[in-house]
């Protein structure tokens, strides 16, 4: 009589001994993308506060060179071509756009009879972007702000009828009794303001994949 040998039953699959190690497995990936997360928002807020930093930091700067007597003595009316202060600023802010390719458009502002004009302008008289002395503003209340605060800021992105911009608004003082002749601002464009903080960010998320994988 031939007895078969051999003929073992397979092991049953212990269930209960992998489902801790699967779960385990499954909450490492959630904390490892929630960590990530953090570290990319983290680091993205770090960036942008460092370039509105360097907005205000540049814009007052310029500032600086700006004479708070020759802009209180534009009226924000046609007559203002005529006046070599206005010319002279026109000059520089035109100068300033033509010599920093990260600045779309600069300009002073002020408030004549309640209502919010612009003084002068980095744009060519010929530029279909141009704004003349007196030209109503009213697609943004952030420069009526500062004039209000008295403090430097940043805005955006902010869109009016000439595109979509990060701004950096600082008011102009008068020496004699410390009022908001003006508010000087430079408008940078949304785009490639957001297009450089995603170029910062490349490092960080080359990081973040590495240590995912790893």
């Amino acid at each position: 009589m031939i007895t078969q040998k051999g003929n073992k039953q397979p092991r049953p699959v212990d269930r209960a001994t992998h489902r801790p190690t699967k779960i385990i497995g499954i909450t490492s990936i959630i904390i490892s993308i929630i960590l990530s997360f953090f570290y990319l928002f983290y680091s993205w807020n770090k960036y942008e506060r460092n370039a509105t930093n360097d907005e205000i930091t540049l814009t007052k700067s310029l500032a600086t060179l700006l004479q708070s007597e020759n802009i209180a003595q534009i009226s924000g009316e046609l007559i203002d071509l005529e006046k070599s202060n206005y010319i002279l600023i026109k000059r520089n802010l035109t100068q300033l756009v033509q010599t920093t390719p990260d600045i779309r458009f600069t300009y002073l502002m002020g408030i004549r009879d309640e209502k919010l004009v612009f003084l002068i302008d980095s744009e060519l008289p010929n530029s279909s972007n141009y704004s003349y002395p007196g030209q109503t503003y009213t697609d943004s209340d952030d420069v009526i702000e500062t004039f209000s605060t008295k403090e430097s800021t940043t805005t955006g992105p902010t869109t009016d009828r000439w595109g979509t911009w990060y701004s950096a608004l600082i008011p102009i003082f008068d020496t004699k009794n410390n009022e908001v002749v003006a508010v000087f601002g430079l408008d940078f464009p949304a785009r490639e303001w957001q297009l450089n903080l995603w170029n910062q960010m490349i490092p960080d998320m080359i990081i973040t994949v590495l240590l995912y994988y790893s």
